[in-house]
C-alpha cells in the first residue's frame, strides 16, 4: 500500500518477513533494501567511523553488516518504509526507518539478539569497547537537548537514505513527510539526529527545530563533538519538529 507518492516515485511501509537474523536467508525485498542503504552510505564518514574505519572510504568494511543491523531492529521494533519507482518492474530507490513514540534502537531483547549481536561480533574488541563510551556521550547529548521524556514521546528517524543515483529528487523529503503526516494525526512530535551539516538544513526546512530550543547562535553552537577509534573528529546535531 502507498502512503505517499510523486509521479516517479511512491513510498511503502515493507512487511516485515517470517524470520530475522543470523541464519535467515535474506528475503530478495531484504537484499535490495540493505543494498540501497549500504550503497547510499558507502561513502559516508559516520558510517566509516562507527564501524573503526577511516572516512571517506568508497568501500566501507562492514557498512552492510552496519545497514543491515539498523534495517532487522526497525523490522522488528519500527516501522521501515521504502520508496521505489512507479514503472514496472519497481525499483528501491530509498528507505527510511522510523521508531514510534516510546520504542527506540536496540531497546528489546530481540533486537538486541538478531539486530545487534551479529553486528557486534563482526567488529574488534577495540571498535566495540568504542562505541560503548560513544553510546554513553550520545544518550547525555539527548537528554541535555530533548530530555529522556520528550525523546520517548516522539517518532525517531534512525536511518534515512537514498540511492546516489537518485538523488536530489525529493525521494527523502517524500520518506519524511509519509510520517509528518501520520503524526500530524495524533499530534505526536518528531525526533531525528544528524552528523552531516547540509542534512541540518533540510530538516529546518522541513519544520523541524534545533535543540534545544532556549539555545541561541549558530549551529556550531548546538552540535556535540565526537571523536573516532583512530582520531576522526565528528559531529551530531539533534532536531525535533512539534506538533
Amino acid at each position: 500500500m502507498s502512503s505517499t507518492t510523486s509521479s516517479s516515485f511512491r513510498v511503502r511501509k515493507v512487511k516485515p518477513p517470517p524470520a530475522l537474523g543470523p541464519g535467515v536467508p535474506e528475503t530478495p525485498e531484504l537484499t535490495e533494501i540493505v543494498d540501497t542503504i549500504t550503497k547510499a552510505f558507502s561513502n559516508d564518514a559516520f558510517t566509516a567511523i562507527v564501524t573503526g574505519h577511516r572516512p571517506h572510504n568508497p568501500d566501507i568494511p562492514h557498512a552492510r553488516l552496519l545497514c543491515k543491523s539498523t534495517l532487522t531492529a526497525g523490522l522488528l521494533g519500527g516501522d521501515v518504509y521504502v520508496a521505489e519507482t512507479t514503472n514496472i518492474p519497481a525499483k528501491i530507490v530509498g528507505c527510511a526507518i522510523w521508531f514510534p513514540p516510546g520504542r527506540a534502537l536496540y531497546d528489546s531483547k530481540d533486537q538486541k539478539e538478531l539486530a545487534l549481536q551479529p553486528l557486534l561480533d563482526s567488529l574488534s574488541e577495540d571498535i566495540q569497547r568504542w562505541w560503548d563510551e560513544f553510546l554513553a556521550k550520545y544518550v547525555r547529548f539527548i537528554a541535555t537537548a530533548v530530555g529522556e521524556a520528550h525523546e520517548l514521546e516522539s517518532w525517531r528517524l534512525q536511518t534515512i537514505a537514498v540511492h546516489p543515483e537518485y538523488q536530489r529528487q525529493r525521494i527523502g523529503i517524500l520518506l519524511v513527510d509519509t510520517i509528518i503526516s501520520r503524526a500530524a494525526s495524533t499530534k505526536t512530535p518528531l525526533f531525528v539526529d544528524c552528523s552531516e551539516e547540509t542534512n541540518v538544513k533540510v530538516y529546518q526546512r522541513l519544520g523541524f527545530e534545533l535543540m534545544p530550543k532556549e539555545q541561541a547562535g549558530d549551529l556550531k553552537t548546538y552540535r556535540e563533538e565526537f571523536t573516532g577509534l583512530y582520531g576522526d573528529n565528528f559531529f551530531m546535531w539533534i532536531l525535533c519538529r512539534p506538533t
